[in-house]
């Protein structure tokens, strides 16, 4: 392996190193630094798109929220094998199709079921 081989990896480094230390340096230099406290007395408190939370950050979170990101989850990833299936879906021909079709009704009927359980209605 020659000299010339390893240029598109070092630039590639290069490019990948150079993109998180500029940003960070960006930040350092044009993000608000607050040394005064605010209203309530209260300096650099978290907050969640410029909304203060107003609560400890040990508050439990409602179910919903946890049962919500799973079932994310959950289809996010089944997506992920779709993707590969439906790429090679030519090649298999009506095995593939009949596997694709098997596949798209189990998500539906757990889709159907969650929601007829309420679990995508959020308050």
């Amino acid at each position: 392996m020659t000299l010339e081989s390893w240029i598109p990896i070092g630039m590639f480094l290069l490019v990948a190193l150079m993109i998180p230390t500029g940003l960070i340096a960006l930040g350092f230099a044009f993000g608000t630094r607050s040394t005064r406290p605010d209203v309530a007395g209260n300096k650099r408190l978290a907050f969640e798109s410029g909304v203060s939370t107003g609560h400890a950050g040990r508050q439990r979170n409602p179910i919903d929220f946890y049962l919500t990101a799973m079932l994310f989850i959950i289809f996010d990833i089944e997506m992920v094998f779709m993707i590969p299936l439906g790429l090679v879906l030519g090649e298999l021909g009506t095995f593939g199709l009949i596997e694709l079709l098997v596949f798209t009704a189990i998500l539906a009927v757990g889709y159907i079921y969650v929601w007829g359980r309420g679990a995508l209605e959020w308050e």
